[in-house]
C-alpha cells in the first residue's frame, strides 16, 4: 500500500512491507494511539511498525489512512504536489492544501461510490448539519450541555462520519444483501477474512453467524458519550444502534442486541 501514499512522506522500511489486507484486519503492526491528522500520521510512517506485523492489535490509524490511500487507488483526483527541494514554510503550505485536498478527494469518493448508490443521502457530512443537531450526554450527569463532537473531517476516514441508525443498517444491507457497494465475492471475503470488521463468523445460540462493528466516544473524557454498532446476521437482518450517552453500569448493548435477536429468531 505504500506506493500510494503523500510521495514526499518519509517511510520507514517496513512500511513498504504493509499490505491492505494488513490494514484491514488490523494486523500492521503500527504504533499505539497515533491521532488522526495529517502530521500525526505521516510521522507514523517514519516510525514504521512498532509491533511484530501479523499479530492483531487493534489501531484506529489503519482505517484513517485510507483518506490518503483511496484516492490514489481511484485516481481521477488532483493533489497538490510537493516541490523538489521545498524548504520547511513551503512544505506547511503545501501539507495544508494537501490535508484538505485529500480530505475532500475520499468525502467525494465514499459520496460517489457509496452513499449516492445505495440513496441515503445527496451530501453526507463528517460534521453536524442541522441547525440544532442532537447531542450526547453523560449518564450520571444528564443535565450536563453535551457536545455534538464538532467537525471531523480533516480526521476522517476511521470515523466523522455523520449518520442516523437507519443508514447504517441501509449502508450494511447494500454492502451485504443487494451488493450495491462492492461484488458479493468482495462482500463475502469481508464476512469470511473479518475485513474491517471487530468481530466475524460469531454464532448465536442458534448456531446463525454475524459480523459485528463497533465505535464510540467514552464519557469518562469527554462531554458526552456516543456509541454505534452495526450488525449483519447471516439471515439478511441487518440492525444498527447508536446511543447518545454511557449505558448503565454492567449492561452491554452488543449482549442485549444479539440476544434480543436469538429470541426473536428461534
Amino acid at each position: 500500500m505504500w506506493s500510494y501514499l503523500p510521495k514526499h512522506w518519509p517511510l520507514h522500511n517496513s512500511i513498504k512491507t504493509v499490505t491492505f489486507r494488513q490494514l484491514l484486519t488490523m494486523r500492521s503492526g503500527f504504533p499505539k494511539n497515533v491521532t488522526s491528522g495529517y502530521d500525526s500520521l505521516k510521522a507514523a510512517m517514519a516510525v514504521g511498525a512498532t509491533s511484530p506485523q501479523l499479530t492483531f492489535s487493534y489501531q484506529n490509524m489503519n482505517y484513517a489512512l485510507m483518506r490518503f490511500l483511496i484516492p490514489h487507488v481511484a485516481g481521477g483526483y488532483s493533489i497538490t504536489p510537493m516541490p523538489n527541494n521545498a524548504s520547511t514554510q513551503k512544505i506547511s503550505e503545501v501539507e495544508q492544501k494537501q490535508a484538505q485536498e485529500y480530505t475532500d478527494a475520499y468525502m467525494n469518493y465514499c459520496q460517489l461510490n457509496v452513499f449516492d448508490k445505495i440513496g441515503i443521502a445527496p451530501n453526507m457530512a463528517c460534521k453536524p448539519t442541522d441547525v440544532n443537531p442532537a447531542l450526547c450526554y453523560k449518564w450520571a450527569a444528564p443535565n450536563g450541555k453535551g457536545t455534538d463532537w464538532g467537525d471531523m473531517s480533516l480526521t476522517n476516514a476511521e470515523r466523522g462520519w455523520n449518520m442516523s441508525a437507519l443508514q447504517m443498517a441501509t449502508f450494511m444491507n447494500a454492502l451485504h444483501h443487494t451488493y450495491k457497494i462492492l461484488p458479493k465475492t468482495v462482500a463475502d471475503a469481508m464476512r469470511r477474512d473479518t475485513l474491517g470488521y471487530d468481530n466475524a463468523n460469531n454464532l448465536i445460540k442458534t448456531g446463525l453467524k454475524y459480523v459485528k462493528k463497533n465505535g464510540g466516544y467514552p464519557a469518562s473524557n469527554n462531554a458526552g458519550e456516543v456509541g454505534a454498532w452495526l450488525f449483519g446476521f447471516e439471515n439478511e437482518v441487518y440492525v444498527a444502534v447508536l446511543v447518545n450517552s454511557d449505558p448503565k453500569p454492567n449492561t452491554s448493548v452488543s449482549t442485549d442486541v444479539v440476544a434480543a435477536f436469538d429470541a426473536c429468531y428461534k
